[in-house]
This record gives C-alpha cells, structure tokens and sequence, in this order.
C-alpha cells in the first residue's frame, strides 16, 4: 500500500497558528486605573481577556481576591506586516 503525502499551504497555516500573540493585544487594549488584565488563549487565534478589580469590602484576605467587571473574546491575526484584534 502506498500513501502519499502532499503538502501545501497547511505547515504554514499551523506555524501561524501556534504563535501566541496574547501579550501583544493585552499591551494595546484599554483599562481604567485599579483594573488588572488576565488573558487566555482558547485556541488558534482566539483568545479570552478578564478584567479585574480588587475587592475592597472588609473580610478575610482569603474571599477578598477580586471580581471581574468586564470579559471579552477576541481574535488575532497578523496579515502581512499589520496586527489585528477583532471584537
């Protein structure tokens, strides 16, 4: 039995797929003073952001972490030389 195997556009398609382009968009999106910023790569391109404040009500430091305000998935990709972020 013989197989063969072509390849084409597909290694380069998975090369751009493994960067991980996560702390180029979480230096370009906005946030308030107070506000931390977590990131995760979901898959690919796409990724989700949390935006945190701290919790400032009285009561053990174990439960006083913080809350998220705002969440967000965007999407990521670098077409020839230009970054870009989509909602």
């Amino acid at each position: 039995m013989s197989e063969e195997i072509k390849t084409g556009q597909a290694p380069l398609a998975a090369a751009a797929a493994t960067t991980d382009l996560s702390q180029a968009i979480e230096g370009s999106i906005e946030r308030e003073p107070g506000e931390d910023v977590t990131r995760i790569r979901v898959f690919d391109g796409n990724y989700r952001f949390n935006w945190w404040v701290r919790d400032a009500a009285p009561g053990p430091v174990y439960l006083n972490n913080g809350r998220i305000i705002k969440s967000k998935f965007l999407h990521a990709t670098i077409r020839g030389e230009k970054f870009v972020v989509e909602d």
